[in-house]
């Protein structure tokens, strides 16, 4: 199976030795970040920040799920 970005597209990397450091950190730490912005927090996929960046004004459009601290915590 294909792995996708949050985008919808496969990994759509431009130099493949971008992608093995993406993956490399996604080893370590997993493939979701927890990003705040304005008192809420979003988990968002590392691929797509190494893609596409993010903008905070963007990032409660993007459809990514919003978590509380409650969800964090498990």
């Amino acid at each position: 199976m294909t792995e996708r970005c949050h985008c919808g597209r496969a990994l759509h990397y431009k130099h493949k030795f971008q992608q093995e450091q993406v993956e490399d950190i996604i080893r370590q730490f997993g493939s979701f970040i927890d990003v705040k912005q304005n008192g809420r927090t979003f988990r968002v996929q590392r691929h797509y920040i190494a893609l596409h960046g993010l903008t905070g004004k963007d990032l409660p459009n993007l459809g990514f799920k919003e978590v509380t601290d409650e969800v964090r915590k498990t």
